[in-house]
């Protein structure tokens, strides 16, 4: 049994690590293109859409498609009546963004956002198609059709904005982009989808309650940790303008969205395995933490990199109008350190029905969130609004574990602790020798970074490797294929 879920897990982190690696290059590639020809101002109109979008999506479903994964007898015609509902559910949601639109134009002060609003409904229900087809086939672990279409709709999308934008069409290069993504990913999981899984014209009520009640936490919790994490983005469109939204998201561009690609090719595989297993809490207990463990080594030097080196690779790559996103970037990196070492979590709670639990949290960290950074924001500007968020989710972190993480997996905070701490410390380490380094070498911009960025990986490599010898080892030993 060992010896197959180790099989199963490492086929999944292949191809998921395939999908989360191309789509994350070609959404840099696209950032980096299109900040030649757009401006602050147009990513923040798009930045305003997307914000839009995704809080439907936490809503669209009811919170019912990961209940798909988390219940294991699940039946036909309730598969069907759930999708059907689904389809329902977004339809509704789309005439609301319609109806909605000029009203959210109007605050923003852009009336152009009205048009881009009432295009985007169609993404709406082109992702409300294709959701249960991809939940189908994370629930049975077969994570090549879904990374094949993840790959697929980012290259599309990547050259439909590349595209239009050299047409100068603006922000809305950003968003037919966006919409042409999920249309091909629609088209490409109902291609492969309806294969193994057709749904049929009949609603069956009984059973649901389950379904509904998973859900509905479900739902909240998605809708309360999106506002919560993007309530930033909205206070600075209404503090500072779409210019600054646009320059803000720049930043999260490079900072959280990288984080959470690695986060998620590992999160996607955890969750079915997790919920397979919901029952032996010593299993899921030594499975997190050392999933927890991976992702912090990995993620604490990747930001520490970022934060030193982004005065070097913005201005190069990006272009002097960019400049003043250096300084978001590099407090962005502490904060993303905490969003990071929080996101495993996420699938943990998923798994074990707990979506409850993830619900309670999520809403006292938004209601503490708010009020911080209307105050520090609209006190002390951008700075003190970024500050503010770093101080908010430093004391929250501490608070994580009693309230959450404790609850999941039982005590276990001496490990939690060292799990979290010591990266930061390995991390810091890597960031002094970059320091040093960068001071020494005398020329700038592209030649500097190709400098920085092997100095930063040998660094960190050499420290992990003899402070943390034993658990490399082990990981290397994981993953390393079974042979018959």
């Amino acid at each position: 049994m060992e010896a197959a879920m180790k099989s199963i897990a490492l086929t999944g982190l292949r191809w998921t690590g395939l999908s989360q690696i191309l789509t994350g290059v070609i959404q840099f590639a696209q950032v980096v293109i299109l900040a030649q020809w757009l401006t602050p101002t147009e990513f923040g109109l798009m930045a305003m859409v997307l914000l839009i979008l995704n809080v439907v999506s936490a809503v669209a479903d009811g919170g019912v498609s990961a209940a798909l994964i988390h219940v294991q007898d699940i039946t036909n015609p309730q598969r069907s009546t759930l999708y059907w509902l689904h389809l329902g559910l977004a339809a509704l949601i789309s005439f609301v963004m319609l109806a909605a639109a000029p009203l959210i134009a109007h605050v923003s002060g852009d009336a152009s956002l009205a048009g881009m609003i009432r295009w985007a409904t169609l993404s709406v229900m082109f992702a409300a198609i294709g959701t249960q087809f991809r939940m189908f086939f994370h629930k049975e672990l077969r994570f090549g059709p879904v990374a094949s279409m993840e790959i697929a709709a980012a290259a599309v999308q990547l050259a439909v904005a590349w595209s239009l934008a050299a047409m100068q069409f603006g922000a809305w290069s950003l968003l037919v982009g966006h919409m042409f993504g999920t249309f091909v990913g629609m088209v490409w999981m109902l291609a492969i989808g309806l294969r193994h899984w057709k749904p049929v014209m009949r609603i069956e009520l009984d059973g649901l309650d389950r379904f509904v009640r998973f859900g509905v936490y479900n739902m909240g919790e998605k809708l309360i940790l999106f506002l919560g994490s993007r309530i930033d983005q909205l206070m600075i469109a209404s503090l500072f303008g779409l210019q600054w939204l646009g320059l803000y998201n720049m930043a999260l561009n490079l900072v959280i969205y990288p984080i959470q690609r690695i986060n998620a090719t590992v999160t996607q595989v955890t969750f079915p395995l997790f919920a397979r297993h919901q029952h032996d809490q010593t299993m899921v207990r030594k499975a997190y933490l050392r999933v927890l463990r991976a992702l912090t080594l990995l993620n604490a030097p990747l930001l520490a990199g970022v934060m030193v080196t982004a005065p070097v690779f913005m201005p190069a790559l990006f272009g002097p109008q960019w400049g003043e996103s250096v300084y978001i970037i590099q407090v962005l990196c502490l904060y993303a350190y905490h969003r990071s070492s929080g996101s495993p979590a996420g699938s943990l709670l998923q798994a074990l029905g707990r979506t409850d639990l993830g619900f309670h949290w999520n809403l006292l960290l938004t209601s503490l969130t708010v009020p911080v950074i209307w105050w520090s924001g609209s006190s002390f500007g951008i700075p003190g609004m970024l500050w503010g968020l770093v101080g908010l989710h430093t004391v929250m972190a501490v608070a994580y574990y009693p309230l959450v993480i404790k609850r999941l997996i039982g005590d276990s905070v001496m490990d939690y602790t060292r799990i979290l701490v010591l990266p930061v410390l390995y991390a810091a380490m890597m960031g002094v020798a970059l320091q040093v380094v960068e001071t020494a070498v005398p020329w700038g911009g592209l030649a500097e970074l190709a400098i920085l960025l092997p100095t930063g990986i040998l660094v960190y490599a050499v420290i992990i490797w003899f402070l943390e010898h034993a658990f490399i080892r082990d990981l290397i030993h994981m993953i390393r294929p079974i042979r018959a």
